[in-house]
This record gives C-alpha cells, structure tokens and sequence, in this order.
C-alpha cells in the first residue's frame, strides 16, 4: 500500500541523517543538535504550510496532543535517541527500534482496537537477545560492561512509542488536517519544552552555532531537512491512516540502512556481533509479524 511506503522513505531519510547526528554531537553538544534539528523542522514546516497548503488549524484538543507529543518524543525522546548515537552508534542504536511494534501494538490495541496476537510476544526473547550480544561486544572492546548506552537507547524507544501514540490521537481528532501542519505543531511543542530546560540547561544555540564554518552549517541543515523534517512528515503521513503495529513494524528497515551508512562512512565491515544481533532481530522480527 502506498502508505507504508511514505514510512519507508521515512526511515531512508533518518538513517542517512543519523551519521551526521552523530558526528555533531562530539563537535556541540546532545542538546544543541537536538535543538536545531527541530528549529529546522519548524521552519520548513511553516514556509511549506504558509506557500502550498495553507493552514487548517484544529481544534485546541488536537492541537494540545501534538504539543505534549513534541515535548515527549523530540525534545525528551530525542535527547536520549541522541546520547545513545553518541555512545553506541546509530545502528545498534535503532536495532532495538524493534521494540517499537510491540510497543504500539499494545497500546494501539487498547486505546484504538487494533488487533495484536499477544502470543507474539515471544519474540522478546530474540530482541533481548540482540540487546545483550551489544552490551558483550561492548565489553569485549573496552573492558567493562557498557549499560548506559543501551538504556539510553531503550528509553528513547519507549518514550517514541509514546509520543507516536499521541499523535496518531491528535490525528483522529481532527481528520482532515496535513501531516505536516500536524508535524508544524509537534514541532512547536518540543521547541517549548527546549525553551523550559533554557532556564536550568542553556544550550548556548547561536554561539555554537557561529563557532562551526559554512560547509558544517550545511551539513547538520541538510541532515535536519531530511533527518527530521521530510523524515517525521513522511512518517506522519503513514501514521494517519495506517495500521499503527503495521507502520511501526516497517522501522525494521531503519537499522539496516543505518548499518550500511555506518560501514560505508567508516570504511569497514560489520562486526561479527552485529552480523549476530541482526540475526536474533531478524527472528524476533519474523516471530512479531508474521507468526
């Protein structure tokens, strides 16, 4: 169906963007990328809304679930999304995305109807699997057990499963809006919770941002565009009509590309463990959506 493949550009967007993600947050900061790549969302939201589809504006209700979806899943979620890249990379990193259908499936199961088989939640076992073959490889090249990269990774997920949830509620209260007037306000929402940690966490924005030469500003602008704005309105196209568990499941393809990114900027093969935690992914995977 055409819908899920707005969510598979989605996830070819992002995984290209996470690379770039990372790399700027050694050279600012976790909170000022994080920052910026939602100015840009923003931005682009509005000159696309103000000069080709023209605003809708929701009801409050609607508007207010996408605001506290923003404040969860970009300014909170993508903080810890952020960290986890920063210290175990974007493709082990978005492995245990393969969490989020189990996630969803069950919420979406109570709070909208759709069916999930529960009997699936075998598959845990497998995506566990590949959680700990990460944290051992950690170990065998440093070690010690590294622990705060995965649950960084996990709370991201979890706080994602969240936010998506509200905003597939926001999207049922006002039908008729775009995605990306809907992305617009969950972008506002997150630059609010930003404006918040100001007052305890200032993220210094514009001085970093002047410290970098032109061709960096280019770079992290580029990777927002696709990273988040294209990305996050791809995706919320197929979130608005489409089967929650089913568009989630898609996010199996966002390690791959990321996996292969990775390879391909550092130049090298993939580990032995990661060939192994894609396997137990994929199993798990299998188990999740087709038995």
């Amino acid at each position: 169906m055409p819908v899920y493949y707005y969510a598979l550009f989605a996830n070819l967007c992002f995984s290209a963007s996470t690379l770039l993600f990372t790399e700027y947050t050694h050279k600012t900061s976790v909170q000022w990328v994080n920052k910026f790549k939602v100015v840009v969302s923003a931005i682009c939201c509005f000159l696309t809304i103000a000069l080709f589809i023209g605003w809708q504006v929701p009801s409050l209700q609607s508007i207010g679930w996408f605001i506290l979806s923003g404040c969860i899943g970009l300014t909170i979620g993508d903080y810890f999304m952020l960290n986890a890249f920063k210290l175990i990379g974007p493709a082990r990193t978005l492995l245990l995305y393969g969490f989020t259908p189990l996630i969803v499936g069950t919420l979406s199961y109570f709070l909208f109807d759709q069916t999930v088989e529960l009997k699936k939640l075998f598959a845990i076992i497998f995506l566990l699997g590949c959680l700990f073959t990460f944290i051992y490889e950690k170990f065998k090249q440093s070690g010690r057990w590294e622990f705060k990269g995965f649950l960084y990774a996990l709370a991201f997920v979890i706080l994602d499963s969240t936010a998506l949830i509200m905003t597939r509620i926001a999207f049922d209260k006002a039908p008729g809006i775009h995605p990306i007037e809907g992305h617009f306000y969950r972008s506002m929402g997150s630059i609010f919770g930003f404006w918040a940690i100001a007052f305890f966490v200032p993220t210094h924005f514009l001085p970093k941002l002047l410290k970098l030469s032109t061709k960096e500003r280019f770079a992290i602008f580029v990777a927002s565009f696709f990273g988040t704005f294209l990305s996050l309105a791809s995706y919320f196209k197929a979130v608005q009509t489409g089967h929650l568990a089913t568009v989630t499941s898609i996010s199996v393809t966002a390690p791959f590309f990321a996996s292969l990114f990775e390879c391909l900027w550092h130049k090298k093969m993939p580990s032995r463990f990661l060939v192994l935690a894609f396997v137990q992914f994929l199993i798990g995977f299998y188990i999740l959506v087709y038995v």
